[in-house]
């Protein structure tokens, strides 16, 4: 044992070595560093005080756990996630390799190491120091997430004619469908369903004339709109002319952060779900939350929303970064305090945190969602982990 432990007590990963009964021989200064057991507390022991367990909580290391059962009928032992509990409470998620041995005292060498984003603070103050705002080239700043919002060239443009109902409705609509032209027969049909072509023409051109005035006030007479495009009956917003809309900017964000997880980077993942999340200030077009003509896409935004919240919870737990973690889940949760699945995962990231009551009030606060809103019971998955932090918490109670 000497031997090895020269060779490998250096490593920074976790190592220990175990014999046929399963009893730690080796125990390295970085195995005490990362699960916080001394090695006086280890060697003679079985391996089996990791209490090394699933998500659910269900216990993996055990007296005839699967990668003994492998060693010894001589098949590769296979590699593990495990969650570790820490004397001090924190729970750490682990990756465990295994290199069986064919001579000596020691059958087996476990190597383990934290599974985790490496240096997660740095990237959490990257995306903060990163967040997204209207770039400077844009003359026109709109947001739709949140109250309505345009910023013309540094001052906020608030102008009488935008104050109209119809005006501010035209408006909105054509700024909801900024990717695309708008017949003017839509336009028409959505401001005056009752009035006939001719006189819902009439009244649109006035329209239109008046928002091009509104947005452009300094516009000389008889000059086209830099804004509002109008092409073969159709009218639509000029992107290309210094429009910056902050739903675009949203999904775009969006769109990159999938794309850098496709690429195996969670780190500008993270840089960029974090900009999308910063740009999601309230409902899309939250003045209009009874208006059907947008209740489609404002259920979409805040689907996206509350998906990109889950993915970072995700990432920050995978990171050992729990107040992260259960930060994210909770303004998930504000948006659909019903989704069972955020409760579960919130419920387990507390308990990860060491906050084991806070976990079982979490799974009380679930239990009345569903019973108030749908008139149901949690599902069986998430009663079985509420039963198995108690258990835990009990178990540890003197």
């Amino acid at each position: 044992m000497d031997e090895m432990e020269e060779l490998f007590g250096e490593t920074a990963d976790g190592l220990f070595a175990v014999d046929q009964n399963q009893r730690i021989v080796l125990w390295t200064a970085a195995a005490e560093t990362l699960t916080g057991i001394k090695a006086r507390d280890a060697l003679g022991h079985p391996c089996h005080i990791l209490e090394g367990r699933d998500e659910w909580g269900e216990s993996i290391c055990t007296k005839d756990c699967h990668i003994f059962q492998a060693l010894r009928q001589g098949q590769p032992p296979p590699s593990d996630d495990l969650i570790v509990r820490r004397p001090d409470g924190r729970q750490v998620r682990m990756t465990f390799s295994v290199i069986p041995l064919q001579k000596g005292s020691a059958q087996a060498i476990i190597i383990f190491r934290e599974n985790r984003l490496r240096g997660w603070q740095e990237i959490v103050d990257r995306a903060t120091a990163q967040l997204p705002t209207p770039p400077p080239t844009a003359a026109l700043h709109v947001r739709l997430l949140g109250p309505l919002s345009l910023i013309l060239q540094g001052c906020s443009l608030d102008s009488p004619p935008l104050t109209r109902p119809k005006v501010q409705k035209a408006l909105k609509y054509l700024l909801a469908h900024y990717d695309r032209k708008v017949p003017k027969e839509v336009l028409m049909e959505f401001l005056w369903p009752e009035e006939d072509e001719e006189m819902g023409y009439r009244n649109l051109r006035v329209l239109v004339h008046t928002l091009k005035g509104a947005l452009e006030p300094h516009r000389p007479p008889h000059q086209p709109s830099h804004f509002i495009g109008q092409e073969g009956g159709c009218y639509f917003f000029r992107m290309d002319a210094g429009v910056w809309i902050d739903v675009d900017a949203f999904q775009k964000h969006l769109r990159e952060g999938e794309e850098a997880e496709k690429q195996g980077s969670p780190a500008q993942a993270i840089i960029h779900y974090e900009a999308a999340a910063s740009l999601y200030r309230g409902e899309y077009l939250e003045e209009d939350l009874y208006e059907d003509w947008c209740a489609a896409e404002r259920e979409r935004l805040k689907e996206l929303y509350i998906s990109l919240l889950t993915k970072l919870s995700a990432f920050y737990a995978a990171a050992g970064h729990y107040e992260g973690a259960i930060d994210r889940l909770r303004q998930a949760l504000a948006k659909d305090p019903c989704r069972e699945s955020l409760h579960r995962n919130l419920m387990r990231y507390l308990w990860w945190a060491g906050q084991d009551t806070e976990a079982l009030r979490q799974y009380e606060a679930c239990r009345r969602s569903l019973a108030e809103e749908l008139g149901i019971a949690p599902l069986p998955e998430t009663t079985r982990l509420y039963q198995r932090i108690a258990q835990d918490l009990g178990d540890r109670r003197p």
